[in-house]
């Protein structure tokens, strides 16, 4: 069993179905009993070690009854993983067993068993010895088959003295609750990154998937998400409506400087809408990346599921100007074969593309002279790096952007470009950490300037340690 609490609403021990076994305990068949714990093995880092975790010998009484076992990751930075023995009738955990770290926000449990130590200086009466023979399979045939990953045991009675009386215990499950499928709806697969403190972008440019609830009987619908999370605050994801109306929003936050997916909670979303997806950060020093979007469709039917859509991506995000069909610059190749599919399934194709209004860039240059400092505080305030005049009625229709090319020196911290009034007003500042010892180009989000406003660019370190250098900026 794997359990990521990325992927778990509200971060529920789980599974809640007992379906990872269940036994039966009898305090009449075990006498002398000095303790009862439970003991599982598990592993914190996707199955490269595993380890074995006990509960603390301290109880030696546990009710007769049936039980199960369920496990979750951590639920917080400040708590650890947990396993816990789970009465089946009650539905009431009885032992708790807490392990791993509080980085541990994916777990995997491979076993899990009841321990029964009995003691005593007379004699031990009364005992049961448990046997697997047996494991986790399902099966529709009428006849008696042998499992696929069967156990072989050799009874011998005359290994047990007295003699035991044997009996035959299985955990079953005589049908299935449902049938299921799950479809993936691709929203985005392209990196995405800013520092925005509002949702962008607000054109729908990461994607526009519609959304046919005929299409897709006894679904529920998910938001997955593949992130890079930076430093020290949370990103939020949204989905909204092709017309910019916010449906639902998520704040994520699984771990500074690290990659994560992140499943939600169920959505609720209204036939027939196309929906896009937006990022946000929660400080404008502090950006993160998107890195993928999509849908999770899970359907289930108690007896079968009589429509679904598969949607296989054949295309990217690219712009073209040419006037007859060339190939994309990055092609994706599938290949379709109808007798895969019973039935035989109806085709269609679809795309999401936007025809572009006349467009210019223009750049505005700042500076294109080195500059490097360790300097904590922006520098310098005298307006040396350049000074630009922005007149708006030269740009008319314009989007601004401030973009910088500049070297990351050293570690444990990115360098911040700030834009500055020629009065030394600070309007917007750029967080840019994108690697260490490397050079890069950063273009911020759209800014707001002034018409007829002098500006200038100040620059200064995230460690003064080091002496991040400034290469070019401009609007």
């Amino acid at each position: 069993m794997s359990v990521g609490a990325a992927q778990q609403a509200n971060y529920v021990p789980g599974p809640s179905d007992n379906s990872l076994g269940i036994i039966s305990y009898n305090t009449s068949l075990y006498s002398s009993v000095s303790s009862v714990n439970l003991e599982i093995v598990a592993s914190v880092d996707n199955g490269t070690t595993w380890s074995k975790y006990r509960t603390t010998e301290t109880s030696n009484y546990l009710p007769s009854s049936t039980y199960t076992v369920r496990a979750r990751a951590r639920t917080s930075p400040t708590d650890t993983p947990r396993a816990g023995l789970y009465d089946t009738t009650s539905n009431t955990e009885v032992l708790t067993l807490d392990f791993g770290s509080t980085s541990n926000t994916t777990i995997m449990v491979k076993a899990a068993r009841l321990i029964i130590a009995q003691e005593s200086g007379v004699g031990i009466t009364q005992t049961e010895t448990k046997t697997e023979i047996g494991s986790y399979e399902s099966s529709t045939q009428e006849n008696y088959t042998p499992q696929t990953d069967k156990k072989i045991y050799n009874y011998d009675s005359t290994k047990y003295n007295p003699t035991p009386t044997n009996y035959f215990e299985a955990t079953a499950k005589a049908t299935l609750d449902s049938v299921g499928i799950e479809q993936q709806i691709n929203i985005l697969d392209g990196p995405f990154y800013t520092g925005s403190t509002t949702y962008v972008p607000t054109d729908n440019s990461l994607g526009l998937v519609y959304w046919d609830a005929d299409k897709y009987p006894g679904a529920i619908a998910y938001l997955e998400v593949d992130y890079y999370e930076g430093c020290c605050s949370d990103p939020y994801v949204s989905v909204y409506t092709e017309a910019g109306s916010l449906v639902t929003e998520f704040q994520l936050g699984l771990g500074d400087y690290a990659y994560h997916r992140y499943r939600s909670t169920a959505l609720t979303l209204t036939d027939n809408t196309a929906y896009t997806v937006r990022w946000k950060a929660s400080g404008a020093t502090q950006p993160h990346t998107l890195l993928a979007a999509r849908f999770i469709v899970i359907q289930t039917n108690a007896t079968k599921i009589t429509d679904t859509q598969t949607q296989v991506e054949v295309g990217g995000k690219e712009e073209h100007t040419n006037s007859t069909y060339a190939q994309l610059d990055n092609p994706k190749t599938y290949y379709y074969d109808s007798s895969k599919f019973s039935p035989a399934p109806t085709t269609y194709f679809e795309t999401t593309a936007k025809t572009q209004q006349p467009t210019i860039e223009q750049q505005i240059n700042i500076t294109n002279g080195t500059y490097a400092t360790n300097s904590s505080s922006y520098l310098p305030t005298d307006n040396s790096l350049g000074l630009v005049y922005w007149d708006a009625d030269k740009y008319p229709g314009a989007t601004v952007y401030f973009e910088i090319d500049y070297y990351e020196a050293g570690n444990g911290g990115g360098p911040t470009a700030a834009v500055y009034t020629e009065g030394g007003a600070l309007v917007t500042a750029l967080l840019s950490d994108l690697g260490d010892n490397a050079y890069h180009r950063n273009r911020s989000s759209a800014i707001t300037l002034t018409d007829n406003t002098a500006y200038t660019v100040r620059w200064k370190t995230g460690n003064t340690a080091y002496s991040p250098t400034l290469l070019a900026a401009r609007f």
